[in-house]
């Protein structure tokens, strides 16, 4: 096949060569001055502990403390909503975090706080070996301590060791760890992307709309009835928080704005005002505010799940209509538009996510990770999908070079060259993104899993390198960490090992007989005794049982 080509393109030649490897000592990688700021503005920030969330959720609970699991999970999610701090940043041009100031890390007692009473007391946060948060002063310390207490016995955590029996709690986080799951009840599990077309779509009075007529047209027969009911009662609590949340920040930017004396940002102000109450409850109309939604949408995500690996879709397809049509009526340059989305992109590095030392100790880094993006790839009709975006997000990507968001290019046979030259710059420009998807076998691999042809040419990626429907999956990716030599030790030896050679604690694994070698060979209770064959260069090997 000859190469294909492309009129799309970016603010840049495809070829631009951005450096050949990561660059120690240089100029600003953005051209606008703005992402630079944002960008060193956010570097020099440190990593705090915040405790208003903890706050917040623990005065919700107690005030529901019989409601349904669901309709507590909402209630505490609008109280958060309606009363957290809301900041609107010098230079900011999309806004919304995750109801704690940037870069701080907000507690969610739901889940576990055993692992924080102990590190407050024993191991504290600012004296790790890497990965340091900080609490502000004493008197918070001692908030979170207090209110962490009255969460003992009432977390996913203790919920789910309760049910655990005493041979898989020897073997969990709780004992040995030969596999640990705390990840996901220590925190969330995230691993997903939301269908970011359908919200973009119909907004959050169309979702409130359809979650009001499911709940009226019920049947009270269906066995199912109660559970449909909290769950659309919780849906309709929580959208209905999220447009009052949203309407703070337009009237928080309309009072800055009066204030304002700089003309330029007093514009950019109002702008941002007008966003958020068009984003509000309605459908986006423009890219800026298409945008600002996703914005919203994903950190309330963070501020409700606490999961990682909260990911994108396929950001250069459900995005690109507002482009187009932005483009098309002389709304906006392409400029401003890559600068938008620069200011996006440094934006999603400011989720912080609190997590246990032994979570650490696997993965390191207190971002809350996992947040990729998908570009490039074939459409539903297996077309390639190559547009403007695709090239600007790269570029974007390039300029900016954070860790988020984890930047996944989907190729096919059909790719453009102008895309392939793209995406190898930036990767041989040394920081990391992007990843490269090969669209044959992940197509066939979704196929495998039931999906139809058009469905699999849709896919993102989530996570790592885990691929997905967005909107239409939720999949248990990453459910554990395992250690595979320590579970063989125990298979041997039939008990785990405190670290001094024949001392044994613990019984871990079924008593199955001796594998020590002898002049009877290995044996195994009940079975026939196998014996040694001697094949000269291979050692002893087992015979058929």
């Amino acid at each position: 096949m000859g190469n294909i080509h492309t009129t799309a393109c970016g603010t840049e030649p495809f070829d631009k060569t951005y450096c050949l490897g990561y660059q120690v000592h240089h100029e600003d990688w953005s051209p606008y001055p703005r992402i630079n700021k944002l960008r060193q503005d956010f570097l020099d920030r440190g990593y705090d502990i915040d405790v208003e969330r903890l706050r917040l959720v623990t005065e919700s609970y107690k005030a529901h403390p019989n409601a349904p699991q669901k309709l507590q999970a909402a209630y505490a999610f609008a109280h958060v909503l309606e009363n957290c701090g809301i900041y609107i940043y010098d230079d900011d041009l999309i806004v919304g975090d995750i109801a704690s100031p940037v870069k701080s890390a907000p507690i969610y007692p739901e889940f576990s706080v055993n692992w924080i009473i102990d590190e407050i007391e024993h191991h504290p946060f600012e004296e790790r070996e890497h990965d340091q948060f900080y609490i502000r002063n004493d008197s918070e310390r001692q908030e979170i301590l207090d209110l962490c207490r009255w969460w003992q016995g009432r977390t996913l955590d203790d919920y789910i060791n309760t049910r655990l029996d005493d041979d898989q709690l020897k073997e969990s986080e709780a004992g040995k760890k030969i596999f640990q799951t705390n990840l996901y009840h220590y925190a969330g599990t995230g691993h997903l992307a939301i269908d970011y077309a359908r919200l973009m779509r119909l907004g959050f009075d169309g979702l409130l709309a359809q979650a009001n007529e499911k709940l009226a047209n019920l049947d009270m027969h269906d066995h199912e009835f109660v559970t449909k009911r909290e769950f659309y009662r919780a849906m309709i609590i929580m959208h209905s928080a999220v447009k009052k949340y949203i309407a703070r920040y337009a009237a928080l930017a309309d009072e800055m704005a009066g204030k304002e004396t700089d003309e330029k940002r007093r514009g950019e102000l109002r702008a941002i005002a007008e966003n958020c109450r068009a984003v509000a409850g309605g459908a986006p109309k423009t890219f800026w505010q298409a945008l600002q939604l996703f914005n919203f949408a994903t950190m309330l995500i963070c501020v409700e799940s606490n999961g990682h690996s909260i990911s994108y879709g396929r950001m250069d397809q459900w995005l690109y209509p507002y482009y187009e049509a932005d483009m098309k009526n002389h709304v906006i340059t392409k400029d401003f538009a890559l600068e938008l989305i620069e200011v996006e992109y440094v934006k999603l590095n400011n989720p912080t996510k609190l997590k246990d030392a032994g979570s650490m100790a696997l993965r390191n880094g207190r971002g809350f990770g996992g947040e990729s993006l998908t570009v490039g790839g074939v459409d539903r009709d297996g077309n390639d999908a190559t547009n403007d975006l695709t090239m600007l997000l790269l570029e974007a990507s390039a300029h900016t070079r954070m860790m988020n968001p984890w930047l996944c290019v989907r190729m096919h046979e059909g790719t453009p060259e102008e895309l392939r030259i793209k995406a190898v710059e930036c990767i041989r420009a040394g920081y990391g993104h992007p990843k490269l998807f090969n669209d044959g076998p992940a197509i066939k691999g979704m196929m495998r899993k039931g999906m139809s042809l058009e469905e699999a040419r849709d896919y993102c990626v989530v996570g790592c390198v885990e691929i997905s429907l967005p909107g239409k999956e939720y999949d248990w990716h990453d459910a554990a960490y395992r250690q595979p030599a320590h579970r063989q030790g125990v298979l041997l030896w039939r008990s785990c090992l405190d670290g001094r050679e024949g001392r044994h604690r613990h019984l871990l694994a079924l008593r199955h007989g001796s594998l020590q070698p002898g002049p009877q060979g290995y044996r195994c209770p009940g079975r026939r005794t196998p014996q040694p064959q001697n094949r000269p260069g291979h050692g002893f090997r087992l015979r058929s049982l």
